[in-house]
């Protein structure tokens, strides 16, 4: 059987078999998310509507991908993110957990009176700095005697700002996501039966629908599972008894859409939740009672910014406890790493002092130094 591409052109869609469509994930994959429907659209679509309205949330969201260290589908890591910042002239980025590091390494060349040649490299690890210092090496001929010395240097980090708002194209991207999970869950007929038409003309850009796109929750839902408190859920609730289909869009715990995608509805009651961990990849779709909830649609008033700000400032306390659980674990794995087979418990308790030392003046934003080796070839 084929289906026709619901963002297409109405006098001339595209066309394809059900389940061969494009792939349209439910959550972003930029945002960490991992199922999907291939029962909505055409690949130009697909392609178009990234790049107008699914670019803008997740450039939006992007600053939290990164300090969450969220694992995408697509591209792995969480995005690295741009910055004016700069350490000593040099310019910074900031890698995945919201570590700022360099750039990229440099090397430096100055002459002593005596003729002898020094070095300086800034690299991000010992190991970028040997990689860095063997290809420069290669400019000079014959064997080289040198003697090498590695310096920790640990800077207090710039504050990493960055503005958070949900306008058109970011609500019209919550949008789509919310149909492509009802997607996942009844007969692609449905989808195609003019009960989502305003929706969909929506998300295509030919007219708004005010109202009915509201960047807060404007009705009641289940309970989150805790596993999924600062997780992505798509939820979608169809009611047989008023015809009515809304859906609740919730990313990072915190900011959340209400959609109402049709007022027509001509099916059973569907009642579907997808929650995900952008971090782990855990995921779960369950199945609800809708009328409970559809019902409750709209609530009175929007909420006050108190409401907003604390949402916020939970979240970002989350980000916190799990940035300091990351940074800790990392000097345990150092120090192992560090640490000889046969060592002793005078070097343990000296290489402990030290990545004890280091991570309490990171947290604390103070700086650190510290001379790691000489070694010569």
């Amino acid at each position: 059987m084929m289906i026709t591409c619901i963002y297409c052109p109405p006098e001339a869609p595209a066309r394809f078999p059900i389940g061969k469509g494009s792939l349209e994930h439910v959550i972003l994959a930029a945002l960490g998310g991992r199922k999907g429907t291939r029962n909505l659209c055409c690949s130009d679509c697909n392609a178009r509507l990234g790049s107008e309205i699914d670019d803008v949330l997740a450039n939006t969201l992007a600053p939290l991908g990164n300090l969450f260290d969220i694992k995408r589908d697509r591209k792995g890591t969480a995005p690295t993110l741009t910055t004016d910042q700069r350490l000593d002239g040099a310019a910074l980025e900031v890698a995945p957990g919201g570590k700022f590091q360099l750039r990229k390494a440099t090397i430096e060349e100055s002459a002593t009176e005596d003729g002898r040649i020094i070095l300086r490299g800034r690299a991000n690890s010992m190991e970028q700095a040997d990689r860095l210092r063997a290809n420069y090496s290669q400019k000079f001929d014959g064997p080289i005697e040198a003697e090498t010395e590695y310096e920790l240097i640990s800077t207090p980090a710039p504050e990493l700002n960055f503005h958070l708002s949900f306008e058109s194209p970011a609500k019209r991207c919550a949008t789509k996501m919310l149909l492509s999970q009802l997607a996942t869950c009844v007969n692609p007929e449905r989808i195609r039966s003019g009960a989502f038409h305003e929706a969909i003309g929506y998300i295509v850009g030919r007219h708004e629908l005010g109202y009915r796109v509201e960047p807060w929750l404007n009705m009641q839902v289940p309970e989150v599972p805790s596993e999924f408190r600062f997780g992505h859920i798509a939820l979608v609730a169809a009611s047989a008894e008023t015809k009515k289909v809304v859906g609740v869009l919730t990313l990072y715990g915190t900011f959340q859409v209400t959609a109402v995608l049709s007022d027509a509805w001509s099916g059973p009651s569907v009642g579907s939740r997808y929650c995900i961990d952008p971090c782990t990849g855990k995921n779960r779709t369950e199945k609800f009672d809708p009328e409970p909830y559809v019902q409750t649609h709209p609530l009175s008033g929007r909420p006050d910014d108190a409401v907003f700000k604390a949402a916020m400032d939970e979240m970002l306390e989350e980000v916190l406890r799990r940035q300091h659980t990351a940074r800790f674990l990392e000097a345990i794995r150092q120090v192992r790493e560090s640490l000889p087979s046969d060592a002793t418990a005078e070097q343990i308790n000296q290489a402990l002092a030290i990545a004890s030392q280091r991570l309490t003046f990171e947290i604390l934003r103070l700086p650190f130094r510290e001379t790691l080796s000489k070694t010569s070839p």
